[in-house]
């Protein structure tokens, strides 16, 4: 396969990765609202659409996997040896597309774990809350009680 249809299988690719970002971080911040507003069956939607995108992960992973080992086995290196700075700047011309999504990947990442840090952040003020209000309904041994009694898990799933 000619380098030049790997890189644009590789820019294809890489259009697939930022909007894919682009949802997740949507999701999250949806997620960090519907819990905001305590909102069960919207946060419980939100977090199923979020399985149902991150299962496409794989996917991807797989065909980026596959490009990066051709073009890796055209130049004769390992592919691990290949990034996509490393790989745009051997492409060339056809790299420079490829360097500019790698910065917009970039940023998209950074958006995505900060929404993410927030949810956890929020998470963990939730389940705080919920842990002191047993405490002063149960008494102070409310959390060894929680902890030795196990998980509760989802029937339906």
């Amino acid at each position: 396969m000619s380098e030049q249809k790997l890189a644009n299988q590789l820019e294809a690719l890489l259009d697939e990765e930022l909007a894919a970002r682009g949802r997740t971080t949507a999701i999250l911040n949806e997620q960090i609202q519907t819990l905001q507003e305590k909102d069960l069956d919207a946060f419980t939607e939100c977090s199923k659409r979020m399985d149902r995108e991150l299962s496409s992960n794989a996917e991807r992973g797989g065909r980026r996997a596959r490009i990066v080992a051709l073009l890796a086995a055209q130049w004769n290196i390992a592919p691990t040896a290949l990034t996509l700075a490393s790989i745009g700047r051997r492409l060339g011309d056809a790299g420079s597309r490829v360097l500019a999504k790698r910065e917009e990947l970039r940023e998209a990442v950074a958006q995505e774990l900060w929404a993410n840090r927030r949810l956890g952040v929020l998470m963990g003020a939730e389940r705080r809350l919920v842990r002191d209000l047993l405490r002063s309904i149960y008494g102070e041994d409310v959390e060894r009680s929680l902890d030795g009694a196990g998980n509760l898990v989802d029937a339906e799933a």
